[in-house]
């Protein structure tokens, strides 16, 4: 489990390196251009910079693995501390949906694959996980019931389980 940029590029350009790859929250193409835009990072100071992420995180959290107003308020401030930077977000944001249309790549991939989607995901639609899935030969898709675009502190558990059973399969 990794940048999921990082792990397309391994799986694309390097699968005989990997034993297996699982993908969480991700996507084969840039369907909607609008996307970047929905993520763009503007901010002048903490309290905006908070104040966006309490707001994006009722846009796309989760409904079964919430986190507090509070929490989310205080893991922003602190990512602020240490140097948040909306150029950079925006840069890498930018980036990651630059990659073009990976479908053709994906469908050359013969590894075992674990596709980790949010059946409530508003930002990258569930359907964009199953069809990954579809693509790559040896793979499987997990869609978890009430999950966001969120990785929380009550998901974290469930998504490193799935991916310990995926690993600890015989390929």
């Amino acid at each position: 489990v990794g940048s999921e940029m990082c792990i397309r590029d391994r799986l694309i350009n390097h699968q005989s390196r990997l034993h297996s790859a699982t993908i969480v929250m991700s996507s084969s193409k840039l369907s909607d251009p609008s996307r970047i835009k929905k993520i763009a990072l503007k901010h002048n100071s903490r309290e905006e910079y908070v104040e966006n992420a309490v707001n994006e995180s009722k846009i796309w959290g989760n409904l079964n693995f919430p986190v507090s107003e509070a929490y989310t308020r205080d893991l922003a401030g602190r990512a602020f501390d240490r140097g948040a930077d909306s150029e950079a977000v925006n840069r890498q944001a930018s980036a990651v949906y630059s990659f073009g249309d990976r479908r053709a790549a994906l469908k050359l991939i013969d590894l075992p694959c674990l596709v980790i989607h949010g059946a409530d995901d508003v930002l990258v639609p569930p359907e964009e996980g199953k069809e990954i899935a579809s693509l790559i030969k040896s793979s499987e898709v997990k869609i978890i019931e009430g999950m966001g675009h969120e990785i929380t502190s009550l998901l974290s558990p469930i998504i490193n389980n799935l991916s310990l059973i995926h690993i600890s399969e015989p390929t």
